[in-house]
């Protein structure tokens, strides 16, 4: 399959297209406001030949490095276990919605450091008032009981 990419644009939305996948990289906005919640999310199509294929992967087939533009900072994202493999059916998009990540080291320059602490202690702070809101019962494992 002949490789196809779109160029990235300024907007919501991008979108890839290489060797029978189909990448999607969704915003629900184009900007957001500081201390907004970003709502991001990539999906994954497998628009080959076959009816499914595999695919291996680290802890999630998606990676959400960031490039924060007021200070230029490199924001990386973690994976946390080794190889994976998922199954991908024609035609059905693996989804996942973006989580915070990225850390910082013993050698990373201070403005760095407090930039990240604080990135996550906001998030930690919105992460526990979301689920205050939510059953007990729920928590634990994110489904309805039977």
């Amino acid at each position: 399959m002949k490789n196809i990419v779109k160029e990235a644009q300024i907007g919501p939305k991008a979108e890839a297209a290489e060797d029978g996948f189909l990448y999607r990289l969704v915003s629900e906005k184009s900007v957001y406001a500081e201390g907004e919640r970003v709502e991001l999310y990539a999906e994954l199509e497998y628009v080959g030949e076959e009816p499914e294929i595999e695919i291996a992967h680290a802890a999630s087939p998606f990676s959400f490095p960031m490039k924060e533009k007021t200070r230029g900072f490199e924001i990386g994202y973690m994976m946390d276990q080794p190889r994976l493999v998922t199954t991908l059916k024609k035609g059905e998009p693996l989804r996942e919605q973006y989580k915070v990540s990225g850390g910082y080291g013993s050698q990373d320059p201070k403005e760095y450091v407090d930039f990240i602490k604080a990135r996550n202690d906001s998030y930690a702070e919105r992460l526990r008032t979301e689920i205050k809101g939510i059953p007990q019962d729920l928590r634990s494992f994110g489904t309805a009981p039977d």
